[in-house]
């Protein structure tokens, strides 16, 4: 049994049977999917350990309407429907469709279209939902760093949150020559936050760099969506307002580029290791530093809460 806080807000499971060679992994609470993101990574970890082992792993089924299943989804199989854009699939105890991104929610970044629902719902609910919506904050963040660190080398670490905007210039001075500002963010949980001391850079040849990292600002633009959402996330309204300045250069820019999502995540995370050092040859990255977590993520935090 794991808590993910001291007040035991969520609750999770691993049991074991070693007659059925299986592990059942499980989370309780008001919005459990953050946490059990965060079990399952720690037991994926784990498993890497015995490279020889075959795992199937399952997905149960939602039910339907009201009523539970005993079928079990094969994740292989429902990552490939997303793949495919398969939006629903067939479950096979009831021959009832079901959502696949509803069955993946929690699981992978490509389900952040139900993310941004979950939080659309809760905005319109009382206060006391705060505490889930940073929940969900959590998750795209969870999501976000799962995917970076998948093909990062070693010597490739760098952070990987920030917002980009375009700098006023003086009016004599073309459109093309305003430069864009690179603003890095530490990386706390749920409360994300820009650097208070350097951290700020300016790109002088943006369009050198925006083929790959385009496609990395979309999937931020998705986290950022979501802590306006919460509201008081950042901490000041100063903050809020510049992240909104922020976000509208940026989704023109997700606009203008919307057709190199297929350039590969590893493209991406070696560009921008690669701007950040040249940007900051002493790579002090506005005071991040990088802290691992048990299951397997490296977060970039800022001294405060590094030593939280």
């Amino acid at each position: 049994m794991f808590a993910d806080n001291a007040a035991h807000q969520h609750l999770g499971l691993i049991r074991g049977f070693p007659e059925e060679r299986q592990i059942e992994l499980a989370a309780r609470g008001p919005y459990p999917h953050h946490f059990l993101a965060v079990l399952r990574d720690g037991l994926e970890l784990t498993l890497e350990r015995f490279p020889g082992l075959q795992i199937k792993r399952k997905i149960p089924c939602l039910g339907h309407n009201g009523q539970p299943c005993p079928y079990e989804f094969d994740y292989a199989h429902l990552e490939k429907a997303l793949q495919k854009n398969v939006m629903e699939i067939q479950c096979q105890e009831t021959f009832k469709n079901v959502s696949v991104s509803a069955l993946l929610f929690g699981w992978d970044w490509r389900t952040q279209d139900v993310l941004l629902q979950q939080m659309a719902e809760l905005k319109t609910q009382v206060q006391a939902k705060v505490a889930e919506k940073e929940d969900i904050v959590k998750l795209i963040q969870h999501h976000l760093s799962h995917q970076f660190i998948q093909t990062q080398q070693q010597q490739e670490r760098c952070p990987y949150l920030f917002t980009l905007s375009r700098q006023k210039t003086k009016l004599w001075q073309p459109f093309a020559v305003r430069e864009v500002k690179l603003q890095l963010y530490c990386q706390c949980p749920g409360k994300p936050h820009p650097t208070t001391e350097g951290g700020c850079y300016y790109i002088p040849e943006f369009e050198k760099w925006v083929n790959v990292l385009a496609p990395h600002t979309s999937k931020l633009i998705t986290l950022y969506n979501a802590i306006m959402s919460v509201g008081g996330t950042l901490g000041t309204i100063g903050y809020q307002k510049q992240l909104q300045h922020d976000l509208k250069f940026m989704n023109k820019l997700a606009q203008k580029y919307p057709h190199i999502e297929h350039i590969p995540d590893g493209a991406t995370r070696r560009v921008l290791c690669v701007l950040l050092k040249e940007l900051d040859p002493s790579e002090q990255w506005g005071g991040l530093e990088p802290v691992p977590t048990p299951e397997g993520h490296v977060l970039w935090l800022c001294e405060e809460h590094a030593r939280a």
